[in-house]
């Protein structure tokens, strides 16, 4: 599996494709909007100490990257998720800003499928 692989999984891409045809290009329109927000909820979760919210919204972020075969971002935020449910909060800063880095670097692959 070379490193884009890594990063997204086009077979899921294509495969949503033929499912939802034109509506694919809004899925990903939504998702992108949703990721920097959710990382932006995450972020001011940490600073208020509200880590359940920090967990539940990785939750979320890992099924609804690996839906669109985000999956760098996905396994990123199921790290995060599990991380939390274990109660270790040292350094979710720096998991928030790895998850961050892997979605702008998957942003711009979704460009061949909207």
């Amino acid at each position: 599996m070379n490193d884009q692989n890594k990063v997204l999984d086009h077979t899921i891409l294509v495969n949503l494709s033929q499912a939802l045809g034109d509506r694919m290009s809004h899925i990903l329109e939504v998702f992108m909007q949703e990721v920097p927000r959710s990382i932006a909820d995450m972020r001011a979760a940490i600073n208020k100490e509200d880590y359940e919210a920090v967990k539940i919204i990785a939750h979320g972020l890992k099924s609804s990257s690996a839906n669109v075969g985000a999956m760098q971002v996905s396994q990123l935020a199921a790290n995060l998720e599990l991380k939390l449910k274990q109660q270790h909060v040292d350094n979710l800063a720096v998991d928030i800003d790895k998850l961050a880095q892997a979605f702008d670097q998957v942003r711009p692959m979704f460009s061949e499928y909207m």
